[in-house]
């Protein structure tokens, strides 16, 4: 019986977005949106904050991701580290994070994005920073609907690069969502059960 809980609650966690290949974020006050890989949790497409996908157009303009993390029960958006060049003009390292919305809304989150900017590789410096070197922005994104649109565009080589799929590792310092905490609990009812029931026998 136990067995038969375990492997019920097992499967009910891992396939909360099975069903879809892709979800996308929205970030608060249209400042964004992001693509995320349901199944592995890789980036598919980002713009947000000054932060964008290169235009294989563009010889002005690079960017890509470093790292990507993700919680252990791989619920929610991506974490990501990462960086965007003007060549002559400024040069910017991001570290964006997400955990749970204060509120517990489904399907919003928290975010926390952090910039640190510097000179492209042709810029004068340090004329075009006007003092500022750091800044840090938060808010939310919400899931919601994938943009058809979006993707079509996406499949298109001509629009843009893809990104580099960097398959994020789970982070064990997180959090863990309400379904893996009941799958945890029915796990500990099982060893419990396992342990009377050996003292009764001896």
């Amino acid at each position: 019986m136990i067995k038969k809980l375990l492997a019920f609650a097992a499967g009910t966690v891992f396939s909360l977005h099975a069903s879809a290949e892709l979800v996308q974020y929205s970030f608060d006050g249209n400042q964004g949106t992001m693509l995320i890989d349901s199944t592995t949790k890789a980036v598919v497409y980002y713009s947000f904050h000054g932060f964008a996908m290169q235009d294989p157009m563009d010889h002005y303009h690079n960017s890509g991701l470093v790292s990507t993390t993700t919680s252990f029960t791989g619920l929610g958006p991506t974490n990501m580290l990462l960086f965007d060049e003007w060549i002559e003009d400024n040069k910017q390292w991001g570290r964006l994070m997400f955990r749970e919305d204060d509120a517990g809304k489904p399907g919003v989150f928290d975010y926390t994005l952090s910039v640190d900017i510097g000179p492209g590789r042709y810029a004068s410096w340090p004329s075009w920073y006007n003092g500022r070197r750091h800044y840090t922005v938060s808010g939310s994104v919400t899931e919601v609907p994938v943009n058809p649109t979006l993707v079509a565009v996406l499949n298109d080589p001509q629009n843009y690069l893809p990104v580099n799929k960097i398959y994020p590792y789970y982070d064990p310092s997180q959090v863990p969502e309400p379904a893996t905490l009941g799958l945890l609990a029915v796990g500990a009812l099982g060893i419990a059960g396992v342990v009377r029931r050996r003292k009764k026998v001896d």
